[in-house]
């Protein structure tokens, strides 16, 4: 920071001067000075590794996490680990969206089954308690337009729009 600092200032202020006020020694300066502009190999490398794992995440649309990124980069030639992969996801701000697998919940017999409409769907009722829906009511009501409204211990079922 205090070597930045007499980058800036040098136009202005002797270098020597500046050091003396800053305890920096010059020869300190001058080696950060030689330094501050070359990329070490290690930086360059993971200059590299991280176009190739942003390649590799959006060829996977954004599913791939850190763990098939880093086998997908061994099996294309580039050697990497989980753990510079995960690193280097992680600034760039790459996080996987992995779908979650389908889960059956009903298992159909072997013939369907006809299910009648009882209330051949005529949701209007002159009092409470006259029609009367089960438990999937708030998924069913959204999929079909209809509001469940409580009523006491009840619920009345009511179409939202004709």
């Amino acid at each position: 920071m205090r070597c930045a600092l007499i980058e800036a200032e040098k136009a202005n202020y002797p270098i020597a001067w500046m050091c003396r006020q800053l305890a920096v020694s010059r020869s300190s300066f001058y080696a950060w000075r030689a330094g501050a502009d070359t990329v070490t190999a290690t930086a360059a490398r993971r200059q590299v590794l991280a176009g190739l794992v942003a390649k590799v995440f959006h060829d996977s649309r954004g599913t791939y996490g850190c763990r098939r990124v880093a086998a997908e980069l061994n099996r294309r030639g580039h050697p990497a680990s989980v753990g510079l992969v995960a690193e280097v996801m992680r600034e760039l701000d790459l996080l996987a969206c992995q779908p979650r697998s389908y889960k059956t919940t009903t298992i159909a017999g072997e013939e369907p089954v006809e299910t009648p409409d009882l209330i051949e769907r005529e949701f209007t009722a002159s009092a409470p308690g006259q029609r009367l829906v089960g438990d999937i009511t708030s998924w069913v009501c959204r999929r079909v337009g209809i509001s469940a409204r409580r009523c006491s211990a009840r619920v009345l079922v009511e179409p939202l729009a004709e």
